[in-house]
């Protein structure tokens, strides 16, 4: 009995001391753990994220839609001032690692009033909205009152709607200070019709008022509107309420954000598009935007007016933001199938110099791990698993904003896990980036690097079979297998010639669009060993009619060519294909050669030539899931032509379009904040009959793919 009674005091001990440690991490409670909108026309459970594809209000031909009241209860959410955010309501995941607010009761009954005439504004007159508090059932809610009994608060906005009312008038009030030309003007540009009310039709009208007015003189018209209701009626009237405000004339053009020098050209730019002293007029603001968007090294324009002085002069004032907002940013990568499973976790952080002309700069980190999985046989290895790291450092600083003109600094290092081996790449690449269009990127940058191939102690019997010390002469392929050798480390030196073009929607399964990459370096050497490399990667996203749906051919290849054939490879330098991310229903690195066994020792790296060609169906079942289906076909090779060994005279076969490995499949994809996560299965539609040991024929990928 003792010892029961102790131990229950000891529990309800640890409960209020767990209950008291709460209040130190959050602020007083009761505390606001979650905001709900509830109603047969408006329902936001706080769960699903928005879907930015279908329409914000309630269709007024489908009262009961659960997806447009979703909607509808979403864009009513721009009314409420509580501090939980969509990304807290979005992912309860979060919760427990994040302090919550106060549940301020004053401030809910104000947001509460705030959604009813958020409601009203859109035609619902008769919307009632009442808050009820309660406590929070979710798992979370569940959780934290345990530890803090009674201070979870759920707040509920339950809205009755009503009816919508119908437009029976639609007036202006302001006309009598403008012209009669001006007048005809903004009374045809009316949108708002009699009968059904359109909330789109009205912001559509405000908008053309202030363009019709801006463009006549006036800098800084004052453009709203009302909704005036007729109880006896049932009806309302939209007024619309203009103040013009006082004519003005363009005044001198002010540049923000760049160097002397730099503000000189773009104001020399600028200055046969705007006259001081002429009428004003907005639709020239226009031109000078689209006179600054020309330049590719500028992020953001902004062109406004300022204020107007004693004389009536309005000065433009434009503002150029030259990079991107910075920060840091979680980063993920992994892939799996059957012969491979990877996953890499890490950050980037990038730092801009904005708008001072001076530099960028971007670190990326990622750590992980890779295994690739045998079937444990007498001849097999088993243990081909181990740590990958990579780290990037880039630099722009832009020495010609204006023409696009910058110098770049790259410093990489990578350690990659590899079939029998580790790679190991450190190298350092620096020159000159020029940005002559929007999205176009021509780049000379020299590169001095150093490779490097080691192997774990568990896997240096196999290593030392394929990596090979050069000697002198240079050794030939390994007798018998007809398969080249690798060395274990090099120096090297490269002169890159790059471009790439990027020109598309979005950074995630985009919908139009292209991308284009061109790697050619002319000259290579790697320890004394000239070669040349190239390769190319083109994508384009077509929409056939829709955004939902969206065609998605992809064509990419590579060649590498040493002027010695006989000097031992590189591993780095080489092409690798298979997996998710290239060629699919082939395991990752697996679409190797001809000639190789596929059995669990043969452990080539890649080939000298690859290609491959895609073609993918995309279809957005909804916005954030997309089904899609593919077809691929591709492959790496030894070299473009066939080859005789001079030693062995054994024929290596080259690039031969009757050794294509094609597949096919399907999968659904999902964006998430880290990049496009898919699943595919795919068949192989041709077995190769020269393989001891076939991978399957059928094959399920799982890919993270980061953002564009």
């Amino acid at each position: 009995m003792l010892t029961a009674t102790s131990g229950l005091l000891l529990f309800a001990s640890w409960v209020v001391h767990a209950a008291s440690e709460v209040p130190e991490r959050f602020p007083p409670g009761p505390w606001l753990t979650d905001v709900r909108i509830q109603g047969p026309e408006a329902d936001w459970p706080g769960l699903i994220p928005r879907d930015p594809d279908l329409p914000d209000l309630r269709p007024k031909d489908s009262r009961d839609s659960v997806i447009a009241g979703r909607q509808c209860a979403y864009a009513a959410r721009s009314a409420l001032s509580h501090p939980l955010p969509e990304w807290w309501q979005s992912v309860p995941l979060v919760r427990p690692f994040l302090p919550v607010p106060s549940a301020d009761a004053t401030r809910l009954e104000e947001d509460a009033t705030a959604l009813r005439m958020w409601f009203m504004s859109h035609g619902f007159l008769d919307c009632t909205v009442s808050l009820e508090l309660s406590p929070d059932d979710s798992a979370w809610g569940r959780w934290l009152e345990r530890r803090a009994p009674g201070q979870t608060r759920r707040a509920t906005y339950v809205v009755s709607t009503g009816e919508r009312w119908s437009v029976s008038a639609v007036d202006i009030d302001g006309l009598q200070m403008v012209d009669p030309p001006l007048r005809r003007q903004l009374r045809e540009a009316v949108e708002v019709t009699t009968g059904a009310y359109d909330g789109e039709a009205r912001a559509r009208t405000e908008a053309v008022f202030r363009t019709v007015l801006s463009s006549s003189g006036f800098p800084f018209p004052n453009v709203t509107s009302v909704l005036v209701p007729d109880a006896e009626r049932g009806s309302l009237s939209v007024l619309f309420h203009i103040a013009p405000g006082q004519r003005g004339d363009f005044g001198e053009v002010a540049v923000a954000g760049l160097t002397a020098l730099d503000r000189e050209r773009v104001r020399a730019k600028l200055a046969p598009k705007v006259t001081p002293g002429e009428r004003w007029d907005s639709t020239r603001l226009d031109d000078l935007d689209a006179a600054l968007d020309g330049i590719p090294s500028f992020a953001k324009v902004e062109v406004v007016p300022g204020e107007m002085d004693e004389d009536g002069r309005v000065p433009v004032q434009v503002s150029v933001t030259e990079a991107e907002l910075g920060g840091w940013a979680p980063r993920a990568e992994f892939s799996s199938d059957p012969t491979f499973y990877a996953a890499e976790v890490g950050a980037s952080y990038r730092h801009n110099a904005v708008g001072r002309q001076l530099a960028t700069f971007e670190s990326r980190t990622l750590v992980g791990y890779r295994v690739f999985p045998v079937n444990f046989v007498p001849d097999a290895f088993w243990g081909n698993h181990g740590p990958t790291a990579r780290q990037l450092l880039t630099s722009d600083v832009y020495v010609r904003p204006v023409t696009g003109l910058s110098f770049s600094l790259e410093g990489r290092g990578e350690l990659e896990a590899v079939r029998a081996a580790n790679l190991v790449t450190i190298s350092t690449m620096g020159g000159l980036r020029v940005r002559p269009l929007a999205g176009l990127e021509l780049g000379l940058m020299p590169e001095l690097a150093h490779w490097r191939s080691f192997a774990w102690t568990g896997q240096e019997e196999l290593w030392s079979r394929w990596f090979v010390e050069p000697g002198a002469p240079s050794l030939p392929p390994m007798s018998g297998l007809h398969r080249p050798a690798f060395r274990p480390s090099a120096r090297g030196a490269m002169v890159h010639l790059k471009l790439n073009w990027k020109r598309i929607d979005q950074p995630i399964l985009p919908t139009k669009g292209s991308l284009l990459s061109i790697d050619l370096v002319p000259f290579g050497a790697a320890d004394g060993d000239v070669f040349l490399r190239a390769e190319m990667s083109a994508v384009s996203f077509i929409s056939l009619g829709t955004p939902r749906l969206v065609l998605v051919p992809r064509v990419e290849g590579g060649v590498l060519r040493y002027r010695d054939p006989m000097a031992p490879a590189v591993a780095q330098l080489r092409f690798q294909m298979g997996g998710g991310a290239s060629l699919r229903g082939w395991g990752v690195h697996q679409a190797n050669p001809p000639g190789w066994d596929g059995g669990p020792s043969d452990f080539r790296i890649g080939g000298n030539v690859s290609a491959l060609g895609s073609l993918e169906l995309r279809w957005a079942l909804w916005p954030r899931l997309h089904l899609f289906g593919f077809g691929d076909v591709g492959r790496t090779w030894e070299s473009l032509v066939d080859r005789v060994d001079p030693i062995s005279g054994a024929v290596e076969p080259g690039a031969d379009l009757a050794t294509l490995l094609p597949s096919t499949g399907a999968g659904v994809a999902l964006p998430t904040p880290l990049g496009r996560a898919a699943l595919s299965a795919a068949v192989r539609l041709r077995e190769e009959t020269e393989l001891l040991h076939p991978p399957p024929m059928a094959t399920v990928h799982l890919t993270l793919v980061p953002k564009l």
